[in-house]
């Protein structure tokens, strides 16, 4: 996916959280990110923005010193799936809105990339991938 225009970030942040957008002031644990993540591939996939407050779509951004941590506990969240979840890009993006830092995360919807019926499931002990007949 080519790298989002500030305009297009800003309108996504405007229109506020949707099935295919979902909004975070910062970077939940790793397992919290696991299960957001698993939502969007198991749907439609996404975009997860982190840096903006959901209530009232303030951009408030990360700070500099909490960047890479941000970016790792999405990246340690993406490897928690089974399969294995590969965000597109494979790295969250770093971008700067009003001297601002926000991280956003693209997920796939993973149907399509794996096309064998398999569908991403997380468990509380561990994470599965299950044929879609035992969904029903």
């Amino acid at each position: 996916m080519p790298k989002l225009s500030e305009a297009t970030l800003l309108q996504l942040i405007a229109n506020g959280e949707t099935n295919i957008v979902e909004l975070k002031r910062a970077s939940p644990r790793p397992t919290e990110m696991a299960e957001r993540l698993c939502g969007m591939a198991n749907a439609q996939g996404g975009i997860i923005i982190v840096g903006v407050e959901d209530a009232d779509l303030k951009i408030i951004g990360i700070p500099h010193d909490r960047v890479a941590l941000t970016t790792d506990v999405i990246l340690r969240a993406a490897r928690q799936i089974e399969p294995k979840l590969l965000l597109n890009p494979p790295e969250p993006e770093i971008y700067e809105v009003d001297g601002k830092r926000l991280i956003v995360a693209t997920v796939p919807r993973y149907m399509e990339r794996l096309g064998s019926g398999i569908r991403l499931m997380l468990s509380e002990t561990r994470r599965l991938g299950l044929p879609v007949p035992q969904f029903r």
